[in-house]
């Protein structure tokens, strides 16, 4: 919202048409989007005359339900998010972003063995080791999830939390439906700049205080500059539980 206006942002209506795309072709996103755009002035108000006007158009282009809820959220979010019920709603989501990363524990794991700049910054210039492990059947299989890798990375809580604001307003307002919950905010901890790609990065997500236990380790790497003690403890610890032991190149 413009705070000086009351009037919506243009954001916040791309955000809101965007509820629309998984469930239309490209084309027809396009159309019902331009039609929606004709419905907005330049300070982001919503003419909703026009938006009745336009109304037969996008329902004919998408499910009727959709495109009901479609119109009735960008011609009624202002009055919407004046209703008193609002605040404390809001307070909420707010602290739970705001604690996610006090809250949320995180470990990074790679699809890749034989990366060097991961060998030189996180096995101390190949003098450490890589544990390679079988996530197969794993019991926390769900919270091992994919980074994502953006130009434009989006970690900010409080945008965050607008997209996820208007997202539950589209799909159910008012009476506290609106869920304060941490994992709303996974995607802070799921997105890292393109110049990583090369990592293949996944990640296990849980509670911070937590310590779950790991996937079946398969195989050990030890770094080819490791000292020699540290390879035959290494070694010992495979051999006694049968898991495979190599050196890196």
């Amino acid at each position: 919202m413009e705070l000086e206006t009351n009037n919506l942002k243009r954001v916040c209506v791309e955000q809101i048409i965007q509820m629309i795309k998984p469930y239309c072709t490209e084309e027809v996103y396009e159309t019902v989007r331009q039609h929606i755009y004709e419905t907005v002035l330049r300070d982001g108000t919503v003419r909703r005359n026009f938006l009745l006007d336009v109304a037969p158009e996008i329902q004919e282009a998408v499910p009727s339900e959709l495109a009901a809820l479609l119109i009735n959220w960008l011609g009624n979010i202002p009055e919407k998010l004046d209703d008193p019920s609002i605040k404390p709603q809001m307070e909420v989501l707010i602290l739970k972003g705001l604690q996610g990363r006090e809250k949320v524990g995180v470990c990074s794991l790679s699809e890749d063995n034989d990366i060097d700049y991961m060998w030189n910054k996180y096995a101390a210039n190949r003098t450490g080791y890589c544990v390679e492990y079988d996530v197969t059947g794993y019991e926390h299989s769900k919270d091992l999830l994919p980074v994502i890798y953006e130009d434009d990375r989006q970690t900010n809580i409080v945008l965050n939390l607008v997209a996820n604001f208007i997202g539950q307003l589209i799909i159910s307002f008012s009476n506290n439906q609106i869920k304060a919950d941490i994992s709303q905010y996974l995607r802070l901890f799921l997105t890292k700049y393109t110049k990583w790609e090369y990592q293949n990065e996944w990640r296990v997500l849980g509670d911070a205080r937590s310590k779950p236990n790991a996937p079946k380790i398969t195989r050990i790497i030890v770094g080819k500059y490791a000292d020699d003690e540290n390879k035959n403890r290494i070694k010992e610890f495979c051999l006694n539980h049968l898991i495979e032991y190599s050196e890196s190149e």
